[in-house]
């Protein structure tokens, strides 16, 4: 008979963060513009005339951040949840978002900043394998790649000596399937143990250990600017710290045993990751009043959702059959 199987992994990735970044500044009419850094020090302020002064002073406010005046002693009102509302999953990207800024110069300064970005990636990936296999026979087939590790070392201890032996781990990343087949009598359906196997390289943490190894050699050797003088030459050897990989191993299998016709396809599914976040920052109060609010707050969301789904179609062949296909006389028994 033959096998045919199909993985089909589908994912999916989607992000969206919509924000406004409003700013308030209220005119001081102190009389002058920017009045710290260009108050001279000992001295009078600027005349009437000087292109310090902003407005014609008919009240006077002063701005303050919480320990110092501002630097133009305007009062002000800012927002900065742009970078706490950004997705967490989805793969934002800052690149693709659009900003749009508009401000209203007065007595009452105002500035808008809308920045806007979505993005929504999917991707379809397709394993076919196909085995042929007799009645009640095992088959395996693997497509993985491999890649060592080193994750130990084993201490070598000798004379005057001492080293490390490294311990080397094979992982095998890729997809896996064991498969035995079994043909009903009526040759009808086929009886399937499939264990499909999936791994996964994640990230590699490095593990560094100090240690040290010192060799001495204890030479001697004659001197050569004395011929009667032996010189004794210690060679000495220090190896100092050993560093080991610790791989991030994740691997998906089921085993399962199903009946299936003659031509018909199974589907195994339900292995689905779903990781979904939403951020939302703003100012307490303001972003809970109904159409202002969205002055007040912004708001990030993020997706990522993979499924993986395993479809097998077993085919029974009759040798007779094939014979009578191809033109072969089949002799009478």
């Amino acid at each position: 008979m033959t096998i045919e199987v199909r993985f089909i992994t589908l994912a999916d990735n989607f992000f969206e963060r919509i924000g406004v970044d409003f700013q308030l500044s209220v005119d001081d009419n102190t009389g002058l513009n920017n009045f710290l850094p260009f108050l001279p020090s000992g001295g009078n302020p600027p005349t009437a005339n000087s292109t310090l002064f902003d407005d014609s002073n008919k009240t006077v406010s002063i701005g303050w951040n919480g320990t110092t005046p501002t630097g133009d002693l305007d009062i002000k009102l800012t927002q900065g949840s742009f970078a706490g509302a950004t997705p967490q999953f989805g793969n934002f990207n800052q690149n693709t978002v659009a900003n749009f800024g508009f401000a209203i110069l007065s007595d009452l300064e105002v500035f808008f900043l809308l920045a806007a970005g979505q993005g929504d990636t999917r991707a379809n990936i397709l394993q076919a394998p196909k085995v042929t296999l007799f009645n009640g026979q095992f088959a395996f087939v693997s497509d993985t790649t491999q890649q060592p590790f080193v994750t130990t070392v084993i201490p070598v201890v000798g004379d005057f000596a001492a080293a490390q032996q490294p311990v080397i781990v094979v992982l095998n990343e890729g997809t896996s399937l064991s498969v035995q087949a079994v043909v009903s009598s009526d040759r009808r359906f086929v009886r399937l143990t499939m264990v499909p196997f999936f791994s996964q390289i994640g990230d590699v943490k490095e593990f560094t250990f100090t240690g040290s190894t010192t060799t001495d050699s204890g030479t001697t050797v004659q001197d050569p600017s004395n011929p009667d003088q032996d010189v004794v030459n210690n060679t000495t050897k220090t190896v100092s710290g050993t560093t080991v990989q610790l791989p991030t191993f994740a691997f998906t299998t089921v085993t399962t045993t199903v009946s299936v016709p003659d031509g018909g396809t199974v589907l195994l599914g339900g292995i689905k990751r779903l990781r979904e976040g939403r951020s939302e920052f703003g100012v307490p109060i303001l972003n809970k009043v109904p159409y202002i609010s969205r002055l007040f707050k912004n708001v990030g969301i993020g997706r990522e959702a993979q499924s993986l789904m395993m479809m097998v179609t077993p085919r029974i062949i009759i040798q007779e059959e094939e014979e009578q296909k191809l033109g072969i006389e089949v002799p009478e028994q």
